[in-house]
């Protein structure tokens, strides 16, 4: 699934290696990440384990997902 997430600065350059910095841009003065992967519970436990430095802005139900 396509999945757009929110990137705390402090986090940049460990999600850059995660994903790909080609995978990474400024938008707005937001660093936002946009990259397919696939939904399932290791990328939950990988996005929870940033915290709040990540924030899912799409797909709604990883969104859903986190918040639970």
């Amino acid at each position: 699934m396509n999945v757009v997430m929110e990137i705390d600065k402090k986090y940049l350059s460990d999600v850059e290696e995660w994903l790909g910095i080609e995978n990474v841009q400024t938008v707005n003065g937001k660093h936002v990440a946009s990259v397919k992967l696939p939904f399932d519970n290791g990328l939950v436990m990988k996005i929870m384990s940033y915290g709040s430095g990540i924030k899912v802005v799409e797909p709604v139900e990883l969104k859903n997902e986190i918040k639970a």
